[in-house]
C-alpha cells in the first residue's frame, strides 16, 4: 500500500509536469540574448555614441548653404547699393534728387557660400573623445549582455532547485499519506493509538505547506526566468537539465579582461581627449571661405553674379580665467575618475577572493550534504521497514521522514548555491569576448 500511494503520487506530479513546457538553459540563454528589453536599451544608447562620434568626425567635412532674400526699400544708401549690384547703374542716378529721395527699388539676392576646416585642433580632440565614447557604450553593452547571462543563469540555479525540493516535496507526502493509511488501519485493528494517527495529520499537514510554498517560490523563479527572456506573459516552464554540479570556471579581474572596467578605461580615455580639446582651445582656427551671389531686380530673372573667397583666422587668445578653471575642473574629474578606476579594480580583486572562499566552503558543504542524505535515506528506509513490522513508533518514522525530506532540500539547496557563486566567480573575472 505504502509503495503504491508513493508511486501515484509521483506519476500524478510527473503528468502535472508534462503538461508544461520544459526549458533548457541554453533556451533561457538564447531569448533573453535576442529578446531583452535591457539589450535594446543598451544598443540605442550604442548607436547615440556612434551617432556622436559620426557628428564630430564630420568637422572636418565643407560647409555649404543656400540664401535667398527679396527685398523693397526707399532708403537713399540701400537704394544705390541695391543698383551697384544689381549692375544697373546709370549717370541719371548721380543727380542729387535722385540719391537723396529715390524710388522704391526692389533687389533679389541668391547666394551660395562654402566653408572649409583648415586648422582645428579642439575639433580633432573632440572626435578622439566621441570614439572612446563609443567605445565605452560598446563595452557597456558587452557588459550588460554577461550581466544578463548572468542572472539568467543564478534564475536558473534556483529554478532547478526549486523543481528538485518539489519532486521531494511530493514524495515526502505521499509517504506521509501512506503512513497515515497505514495508521488508520492500525488504530482500527486496535494496534495504534488515536494520538498516533493526529500525529501524522500533522506532519502532513506541515509538508503539504512546505510543498505550497515550494511551488509558490517555483512560480516566481519560473516568472522571472520569463521576464528575463522578454516574455510578454508569464509563462509555466519546467527546467530540463538535470541539477548537477557545474565546472568552476575563473580568470582574473583586471581592467583588460572584465568588459565593466573596459568601459572605465574608455569613458576615462574620452574624458582626456576632452580635456585637451578644452586645452587646445586657446590655438587659432583657420578657415577657407568662398561665397556667390547673384542679385536682380526681379525676384526670378537674376542677372549680375559676385564672388568672394578667402582665408580667416580666429584667434581666441584671451578670456580671463574662465579657460583657466574650466581646465582645472577638467582635470580634478580626471583625476577622481583614475582613482575611482584603481579602487575598482581592488575591489573587483576582493570580491574574487571572496567568491572563492565561498565555491570551496559550499564544495565542502555538498559533500557532507550529501553524505547526511545517504544516512537519511537509509535511516528512514529501516525505520519505515520496522514501522510496518509494528516495531517502531510513530514518532519516529515521521522524525526520520522529515530529516530526510530536510536532508534533500539542504543538498539541493547547496548545489544551486554551488552553481550560483561559479557563475558569479565566472562574471567577475572571466576575460570576454570582443565588443
Amino acid at each position: 500500500m505504502f509503495r503504491t500511494a508513493l508511486f501515484a503520487a509521483v506519476m500524478a506530479s510527473a503528468l502535472s509536469i508534462r503538461s508544461q513546457d520544459t526549458l533548457s538553459l541554453k533556451q533561457a540563454l538564447d531569448r533573453t540574448l535576442s529578446q531583452n528589453a535591457q539589450l535594446r536599451v543598451q544598443e540605442m544608447a550604442v548607436a547615440a555614441a556612434k551617432g556622436g562620434y559620426d557628428q564630430a568626425r564630420a568637422s572636418w567635412l565643407p560647409q555649404l548653404s543656400f540664401s535667398y532674400s527679396y527685398l523693397a526699400t526707399d532708403d537713399p544708401l540701400n537704394a544705390f547699393g541695391f543698383r551697384l549690384q544689381q549692375g544697373s547703374i546709370e549717370a541719371s542716378d548721380f543727380d542729387p534728387a535722385q540719391l537723396n529721395d529715390p524710388e522704391v527699388r526692389t533687389h533679389a539676392t541668391m547666394a551660395l557660400s562654402l566653408r572649409q576646416p583648415l586648422f582645428n585642433l579642439d575639433a580633432a580632440r573632440m572626435r578622439k573623445a566621441q570614439l572612446a565614447a563609443r567605445d565605452a557604450a560598446d563595452w557597456q553593452r558587452v557588459r550588460t549582455e554577461e550581466g544578463l547571462t548572468f542572472a539568467v543563469r543564478k534564475a536558473y540555479a534556483d529554478f532547478q532547485f526549486l523543481h528538485q525540493a518539489r519532486r521531494a516535496a511530493v514524495a515526502a507526502t505521499a509517504a506521509y499519506e501512506a503512513h497515515e493509511q497505514l495508521v488508520s488501519n492500525y488504530l482500527e485493528q486496535g494496534l495504534a493509538k488515536r494520538t498516533d494517527l493526529l500525529e501524522v495529520g500533522v506532519a502532513l499537514n506541515e509538508v503539504r505547506n512546505r510543498l505550497l510554498e515550494i511551488e509558490s517560490n517555483s512560480e516566481n523563479a519560473g516568472n522571472l526566468l520569463s521576464y528575463l527572456m522578454g516574455e510578454e506573459s508569464f509563462n509555466r516552464y519546467v527546467p530540463s537539465d538535470s541539477l548537477v554540479v557545474v565546472a568552476l570556471v575563473a580568470g582574473e579581474a583586471t581592467s583588460g579582461g572584465r568588459s565593466d572596467l573596459r568601459a572605465v578605461e574608455a569613458g576615462i580615455a574620452s574624458m582626456e581627449r576632452m580635456y585637451e580639446a578644452e586645452a587646445n582651445d586657446r590655438l587659432p582656427r583657420l578657415n577657407a571661405f568662398g561665397e556667390y551671389k547673384v542679385y536682380g531686380e526681379d525676384p526670378v530673372n537674376l542677372g549680375t553674379g559676385t564672388f568672394m573667397a578667402g582665408l580667416q583666422l580666429n584667434w581666441e587668445f584671451f578670456k580671463g580665467t574662465q579657460r583657466t578653471h574650466g581646465l582645472r575642473k577638467r582635470r580634478f574629474e580626471l583625476d577622481k575618475a583614475r582613482t575611482e578606476m584603481a579602487d575598482a579594480i581592488q575591489r573587483a580583486r576582493l570580491d574574487v577572493q571572496v567568491v572563492k572562499n565561498e565555491c570551496r566552503q559550499l564544495e565542502a558543504e555538498i559533500a557532507v550534504r550529501k553524505s547526511s542524505a545517504q544516512l537519511a535515506a537509509e535511516t528512514k528506509k529501516i525505520l519505515t521497514d520496522r514501522f510496518r513490522q509494528g516495531l517502531e513508533k510513530t514518532v519516529d518514522v515521521l522524525r526520520a521522514e522529515a530529516v530526510f525530506l530536510e536532508a534533500e532540500i539542504l543538498l539541493y539547496q547547496a548545489i544551486s548555491e554551488f552553481n550560483k557563486k561559479s557563475y558569479e566567480l565566472e562574471f567577475i573575472t572571466a576575460k570576454n569576448r570582443q565588443k
